[in-house]
């Protein structure tokens, strides 16, 4: 597949001033020539040359257009690549893209630049997931997150752990392998030493990872109550717009209902739940049990309570749910009740306090702010394996364990760390994570 030449348009649908066709692959130049108005072959990289763009049988003019080649490896997926960039019209792209099809190109798969680029050696596998979020990105802080892996020190943390513990393993290696060389002993103490300080490091990156992660794919913020408190209604006013159906009937919303935000800079994973209370039908109870599971899920319960009723035994026992959670307790309702209540006092349906209270979400998510000289992980598949590695390390007893053990466990660590750069790792890891990429990137 890699000795395709494939081509997509790059650019999001829409008109716009530019877009961009991307073709890249061996035959990259021969089958773009064929399309435009100058033999491409002489052009050198990265020089901009404005062409005409002829249908293949040249009998009809598409457009004008400045051309770009990129000759391997001197591009971004390490392989002959010519970019068009035509003007922004959606039908000039199609007219393009259905010429390029007919010289002999295939049409790209979702991400698979990128993945062209990791398999060609131009980026690792932290630089293409960091490129996906970069691109997925829905709010600045998100954004930032992602982008601090772009220059590569997330990469170099982790291959420099690799490279401490690939020492390591390799004396100890030669030393099995052969005792009789004279190969100097490295005493346990030096080995346990050196191990210790890559877990220091590895637990470093596991201690970041939470707050990168809740930067990158969001705070979880749950909003709960019993029924009829105006849980939904409070979703549709931090969201802006009717979300969520409200009815005066009690028990009106039945499962978890998750949308996204950006409350003051910060993606917020806000959930709608089932009122919880007892109750003799079925479908209900089941929201209720999945409430209760997102609340435990939670990293932020907003507590609704009705201002304009007493605090009752439902209210206590939902209290008594969230006791071991970070919570902003909300009075709605307050237009119609006056009486003044420990907390954040709303009405969902007038917009009052909405903005005080996104205020108070935005400071609890502060919390997990980036300092500027960090570059955290921002995935559950690179926080897994961090931890995965530093529990082989922390298995290994130098002084007891039998030293085929030891090199075995090193190893494994090893493996592990490489997995999260890509030295090592799956074909159903990097479709998994190229398939989420768009088409033409």
């Amino acid at each position: 597949m890699l000795h395709d030449t494939i081509a997509a348009i790059s650019t999001p649908e829409g008109v716009g001033a530019l877009a961009v066709v991307r073709v890249s692959g061996d035959k990259a130049i021969e089958y773009t020539t064929a399309l435009c108005s100058k033999d491409l072959a002489v052009a050198k990289t990265r020089e901009a040359l404005f062409l005409k763009i002829y249908s293949l049988d040249k009998a009809k003019l598409i457009d004008e257009a400045v051309v770009i080649v990129m000759k391997n490896p001197a591009s971004f997926t390490g392989e002959d690549t010519v970019e068009i960039f035509c003007h922004g019209g959606r039908m000039v792209c199609k007219a393009i893209l259905k010429e390029l099809l007919k010289a002999g190109c295939r049409m790209a798969l979702p991400g698979e630049f990128s993945k062209r680029a990791f398999l060609n050696g131009k980026i690792d596998m932290v630089k293409a997931e960091s490129i996906g979020e970069v691109i997925h990105a829905k709010t600045e802080k998100a954004l930032l997150a992602a982008s601090g892996q772009l220059d590569g020190a997330l990469s170099k943390e982790i291959e420099d752990c690799r490279h401490e513990l690939i020492l390591i393993a390799a004396h100890i290696a030669a030393l099995l392998d052969y005792p009789e060389e004279g190969v100097p002993d490295i005493s346990s103490l030096q080995a346990k030493e050196k191990t210790t300080r890559v877990i220091e490091r590895l637990s470093h990156l596991e201690n970041g990872a939470e707050n990168g992660i809740i930067m990158s794919e969001g705070l979880n913020v749950v909003i709960a109550g019993k029924p009829n408190v105006g849980k939904s209604s409070l979703l549709n006013a931090i969201l802006n717009k009717d979300r969520a159906i409200v009815t005066d009937i009690a028990g009106t919303t039945r499962d978890i209902l998750c949308e996204q935000a950006n409350i003051g800079g910060y993606l917020i994973n806000l959930a709608d739940t089932a009122g919880i209370r007892q109750t003799e039908d079925i479908i209900e109870a089941q929201g209720v049990e999945r409430t209760i599971g997102g609340i435990k899920q939670a990293h932020l319960v907003v507590l609704v309570l009705d201002s304009s009723s007493p605090i009752d035994d439902e209210d206590k026992k939902i209290f008594d749910l969230t006791k071991d959670k970070n919570t902003l307790i909300v009075y709605n309702k307050c237009d119609i009740s006056e009486k003044n209540n420990d907390g954040i006092c709303i009405s969902a349906k007038k917009g009052i306090g909405i903005d005080t209270l996104c205020s108070k979400i935005a400071e609890f998510a502060s919390n997990y702010d980036i300092p500027e000289e960090e570059t955290p992980i921002t995935n559950m598949r690179q926080q897994e394996l961090v931890i995965r590695s530093k529990s082989c390390l922390e298995g290994v007893d130098f002084e007891y364990l039998p030293i085929d053990i030891i090199l075995c466990e090193l190893e494994n660590a090893i493996s592990i760390l490489g997995e999260i750069t890509g030295e090592n790792v799956s074909e159903d890891i990097i479709e998994a994570v190229f398939s989420n990429f768009c088409v033409g990137k």
